[in-house]
């Protein structure tokens, strides 16, 4: 038996177990510390692949997780699912930020770049609160470009739906007050109409369709929330799905 981390095989005895199954790449990695713990080469060895992992599996801007990881989150997830009838319905939520090409050409890169690292920073706060509420197991990504993607587990569509739109208003609210507040330059005293997310939602079954298909649809009901007026959540479909 083995555990697949970042494409890379451990014998792992221990989670020969189906009740073990790691739900994230972070917690299968913890499993594997503990089972080599006692051996301080094997320990040096992992923990140095952790680093190349984590330098190729990271954006270059933001430092958040990126699309390989997304995949190898999703492939856990499969697994635990294929033995576990009991677990929260998963959602997709695809996000982009509006106008953000416009943003870039009047401040520069620099200032773009800050706005994707404080736009990430924000999501990852509001996931990390959204999870005390009525959404669990919440991970966010960050794509490419101004594109990231959410997942939640969620006990209904209308959670994720409200989770989502949580994500949209303290972006609104948050982002360019954090700027400004970070680089008090005349560039970003200047920047006046706040930062804004468009987000598409889409229910996930791991067991009944690929990802793939999922994460386009999610991304065309983003789309449609960009043509709708932007700064919105859409969500085209009814929970259940299938």
């Amino acid at each position: 038996h083995f555990l697949v981390i970042k494409n890379e095989r451990f014998i792992y005895p221990p989670l020969r177990r189906k009740t073990m199954a790691p739900k994230s790449y972070e917690e299968g990695l913890q499993c594997i510390r503990e089972a080599v713990s006692g051996n301080p080469e094997a320990g040096e060895a992992l923990e140095g692949l952790v680093k190349l992992v984590d330098e190729t599996h990271k954006n270059s801007v933001t430092g958040a997780a990126d699309g390989r990881e997304l995949e190898n989150d999703l492939r856990l997830r499969r697994a635990e699912d294929f033995y576990n009838d009991s677990l929260n319905n998963q959602y997709f939520v695809v996000i982009d930020i509006d106008d953000f090409g416009k943003f870039n050409k009047v401040y520069g890169q620099d200032i773009g770049d800050l706005v994707l690292r404080t736009v990430e920073e924000v999501i990852r706060e509001t996931v990390r609160d959204n999870d005390s509420v009525e959404t669990q197991e919440g991970k966010h990504y960050h794509l490419h470009g101004e594109e990231f993607v959410v997942t939640y587990g969620c006990p209904n569509l209308d959670g994720a739906i409200s989770a989502a739109n949580r994500l949209r208003k303290s972006v609104e609210e948050k982002v360019v007050e954090r700027i400004k507040q970070t680089v008090k330059d005349t560039t970003t005293q200047e920047i006046k109409k706040p930062v804004t997310i468009s987000g598409g939602v889409t229910t996930y079954h791991p067991n009944v369709e690929p990802e793939e298909l999922a994460m386009r649809r999610a991304d065309r009901y983003m789309q449609i929330a960009k043509t709708e007026g932007k700064n919105r959540v859409y969500c085209g479909e009814i929970d259940p799905l299938y």
